[in-house]
């Protein structure tokens, strides 16, 4: 089955939902949104690397200024857009070093990401 199969069947998304999963793996996504919480403070900017369709940051949207996932999958991409709707959440298909060169961020987001970044000194700067 390809990315582009899981993603148009709904699996990747029923997946992660909490409601669909047994009470271990509803546990695990519970505290990794505490975690996220504790860690993203409100006002930060916040770049997801390999955000798929944008949980993360949906999930966490009211804490941030400023968030952008990337993820080299174009149908994640624009799911996360979907999700999001309107707001400072943005979403960029491509390698993080192509575009985020100079940005200045507080905090990022690099869970699950399957694919390097190019250059992840040149995509992050603390």
């Amino acid at each position: 089955m390809s990315n582009d199969d899981v993603y148009a069947s709904g699996l990747l998304n029923r997946a992660l939902d909490p409601a669909s999963q047994p009470p271990e793996i509803q546990a695990f996504l519970r505290a990794e949104l505490d975690l996220l919480h504790d860690l993203l403070k409100e006002g930060m900017r916040v770049l997801d690397l390999g955000c798929g369709t944008g949980r993360h940051l949906v999930l966490v949207r009211d804490r941030l200024r400023l968030s952008v996932g990337v993820d080299y999958e174009r149908s994640y991409i624009a799911e996360a857009a979907r999700r999001a709707r309107v707001g400072h959440l943005h979403f960029i298909t491509g390698d993080a070093s192509e575009h985020f060169s100079d940005a200045r961020l507080r905090s990022l987001i690099g869970d699950c990401t399957i694919r390097p970044v190019a250059d992840i000194a040149r995509a992050v700067t603390f």
